[in-house]
């Protein structure tokens, strides 16, 4: 661009190790007023581990912190995304889990455990689900109880009911405590896309139901 006296970019470069390497590019335009030949000068700076910084906190504000899950926004952000862009053409699934006794282990397994219980019950729920769904699946804990799971690309009513199978049957267990057990279901609802709904709200409204 004449008008543009500098270019700056932000890129990776892939390493013969395959690893990514984050590096800054500028790039100055140089016009030779007497033939208007144009040549440039340009310098690459190494901004890894700036970049890599930057991406964590950023990673971190996306995420639960009890779980590591992504959280309400991000997910909603992913989906909307996927819809408003190439996935828009495509099937997918949202899978709401809802765990049915969690208020009677908050109730009862935290006033026995102490503080330290039920982020233990939630972080197992939250391996739990990540056990059952491929690493590409998006997960997300959107609430005290409530889980999302989003699946790109799949809507075979089969796979869907097997994977909820998978799920009910993973979460299905008891904390015992002094005295005292504390059973734990949970509850799945799912939604395709755009059978069920074209924006994330419409497809959480869905599920929920």
């Amino acid at each position: 661009d004449e008008d543009a006296p500098v270019t700056y970019l932000e890129y990776r470069i892939k390493e013969p190790s395959g690893n990514y390497h984050w590096v800054a590019g500028t790039l100055v335009p140089l016009e030779d007023e007497a033939t208007h030949t144009i040549t440039a000068i340009s310098y690459v700076v190494d901004i890894d581990e700036r970049r890599r910084r930057e991406d964590a906190v950023i990673d971190k504000s996306r995420r639960d912190g009890l779980t590591g899950l992504l959280n309400r926004n991000a997910m909603f952000e992913l989906i909307a995304s996927t819809l408003e862009g190439l996935g828009h053409k495509g099937r997918h699934s949202l899978f709401m889990i809802d765990l049915d006794n969690f208020k009677a282990i908050n109730d009862n397994f935290g006033h026995v455990f102490g503080d330290a219980g039920l982020p233990e019950v939630l972080r197992e729920v939250a391996d739990g689900i990540r056990s059952v769904f491929r690493p590409t699946d998006a997960l997300a804990r959107i609430g005290g109880d409530e889980f999302l799971v989003f699946l790109e690309n799949v809507d075979k009513p089969d796979v869907l009911a097997r994977k909820a199978g998978e799920v009910v049957s993973t979460l299905h267990k008891s904390y015992i405590g002094p005295g005292q057990n504390f059973p734990l279901s949970c509850s799945v609802g799912i939604s395709v896309y755009p059978d069920d709904g074209r924006t994330v709200i419409d497809l959480f409204k869905s599920a929920d139901a």
